[in-house]
C-alpha cells in the first residue's frame, strides 16, 4: 500500500514529464500538440490540487501542526490556478503562450520542491502509518472525483459586477 507521500511524489514526476512533453513539442514547433498536452496537464493539476486542499492539507495542518506551511502551500496553489486559467482563457499567440507555460512550469516545480522539502519530511515524523495510508486512499478518491470537473473548470472567482451609476434629481418642491 502506498503512502500519501509516495502518491504525491509519483504525481509530481508525472506532471514534470507532461511539462517535458510540452517543451519537446514547443522545441519542434508543434505548438498545437503542446496546447493539447497542456489541456491534459492542466486538468490533472487542478484535480490534484483540489484533492490536496480538501483531503491532505486539512490533515497535515491538524495532525502534523503544519498550519503556516499549509497556508503557504495554498497560496502557491492559488498562483498556479491563476496561471492555468490565464493560459486556458486567453487567446494569446504562440510566443507569449510558450512564455506563460514556462512561468507555470516554474510555479509548479517550486511548489513540488516546497512539498518535498518542507511538508513531507515533517509530516512523515508526525503521522502514523495508518494515517499516511488512509490519507493516500482519501486523496485518490477525491482526485478521481475532481478529475470529472477539472477539465472544464475555471477556478478563479469572477469579478464582481460593476456598479451602475444612476443620478437621481431631487424633486421640485
Amino acid at each position: 500500500m502506498l503512502s500519501i507521500f509516495d502518491v504525491l511524489t509519483a504525481q509530481h514526476r508525472e506532471v514534470e514529464e507532461l511539462f517535458g512533453d510540452i517543451q519537446d513539442a514547443i522545441e519542434t514547433s508543434e505548438i498545437p500538440v503542446a496546447r493539447l498536452v497542456f489541456q491534459l496537464l492542466s486538468s490533472r493539476l487542478i484535480a490534484g490540487m483540489h484533492a490536496e486542499k480538501t483531503t491532505v492539507y486539512p490533515q497535515l495542518a491538524s495532525q502534523a501542526g503544519l498550519v503556516a506551511e499549509i497556508a503557504e502551500a495554498i497560496k502557491q496553489h492559488d498562483a498556479i490556478e491563476r496561471a492555468i486559467n490565464h493560459v486556458r482563457v486567453s487567446t494569446i499567440s504562440d510566443a507569449p503562450w510558450c512564455d506563460a507555460i514556462a512561468r507555470l512550469a516554474k510555479l509548479v516545480a517550486d511548489h513540488a520542491d516546497f512539498e518535498a522539502c518542507m511538508l513531507f519530511p515533517i509530516a512523515r515524523l508526525s503521522l502514523t502509518p495508518d494515517q499516511v495510508h488512509g490519507l493516500a486512499a482519501d486523496y485518490e478518491r477525491a482526485r478521481t472525483t475532481s478529475v470529472l470537473l477539472a477539465g472544464v473548470s475555471i477556478t478563479y472567482e469572477p469579478a464582481p459586477e460593476p456598479s451602475i451609476y444612476c443620478h437621481v434629481r431631487p424633486r421640485a418642491a
